[in-house]
């Protein structure tokens, strides 16, 4: 069932009106929920209309804008995959809305990086954080998650606070997003970087299973600084370390912004593409500005 309107919200406190955000995923529905988007933002002095977004980014959020998967890949978890999405792109299309913001899934093999691991330890040795084991015991404590949940959450706001059309939300919001993934977080710890002398969590990669050879990263996260630089790598290396081990040979970066430090990440590992996806946006004829 799709959500026929979002309320209005002001991206980054601009004063040239708030911007609308339309959720569905279906064609079926899509036309109208355009219209009254549409609708929506010129009777309420918006700019724009953003989407599809379903309330905010750190819920469903994006279109499958093209597939590339030679091997007819599943959908994987919180992918915003629809089987009638090229339905959905061309009513966007007759709507006038463009791409305003693309992303992407790529998948890489773990084979080129077995002779790595010493290097990486090595470089590692000489930072001033280290990736601790997880003990599975304390996750499966209810506490012990909560504490992790808040560390995670609380990095998360610092690392993602510029991302496009980020929005805060509350603990207790973030809180219900995980819980449901608790089982799945703890059969698949996700790796961490801690501060040597504090403690203190600086990066998390959050791991989820995909196929039976091949595992989804589904957030790499870091606290902003350039004395940080290499953290992602090191912990998607880890990562790969780790579940070598217990069998996986793949991974998938998932859904990640067309950006220089994604782009970075996917020439690294040699990952390839295999599905696109997008943003779409319509200025209204009130607003100067273009995506």
């Amino acid at each position: 069932m799709s959500k026929q309107i979002i309320s209005p919200i002001t991206e980054k406190n601009t004063n040239s009106g708030a911007d609308v955000f339309f959720a569905c995923s279906n064609a079926f529905d899509l036309a109208q929920t355009l219209a009254t988007a549409i609708q929506k933002a010129e009777t309420t002095d918006g700019k724009c209309v953003i989407g599809p977004i379903n309330s905010n980014t750190w819920h469903r959020y994006r279109l499958v804008e093209r597939d590339y998967s030679q091997e007819s890949l599943p959908a994987f978890s919180a992918e915003p995959y629809d089987s009638d999405y090229k339905e959905q792109l061309a009513i966007l299309a007759e709507y006038r809305f463009t791409a305003a913001a693309r992303y992407y899934s790529s998948l890489f093999t773990f084979d080129s990086y077995t002779d790595s691991f010493l290097s990486i330890k090595r470089q590692a040795a000489t930072q001033s954080w280290c990736m601790p084991a997880i003990e599975v015991g304390d996750l499966a404590r209810d506490c012990h998650f909560q504490t992790l949940l808040a560390e995670i959450y609380n990095l998360s706001c610092l690392a993602f606070a510029d991302n496009y059309l980020y929005q805060p939300i509350s603990f207790e919001e973030f809180s219900k997003l995980y819980q449901g993934l608790k089982n799945i977080i703890i059969d698949f710890p996700p790796v961490l970087c801690r501060s040597k002398s504090s403690g203190e969590l600086l990066g998390y990669c959050l791991i989820l299973p995909y196929l039976q050879d091949t595992i989804l990263f589904k957030t790499i996260a870091r606290k902003p600084g350039a004395q940080f630089a290499g953290m992602g790598k090191a912990m998607v290396q880890t990562a790969i370390s780790r579940y070598l081990a217990r069998g996986y040979s793949r991974g998938v970066f998932a859904l990640y912004k067309d950006d220089g430090s994604s782009r970075y990440m996917q020439d690294c590992f040699g990952a390839q593409i295999f599905r696109s996806y997008a943003l779409f946006g319509r200025q209204l004829k009130t607003s100067p500005e273009e995506f």
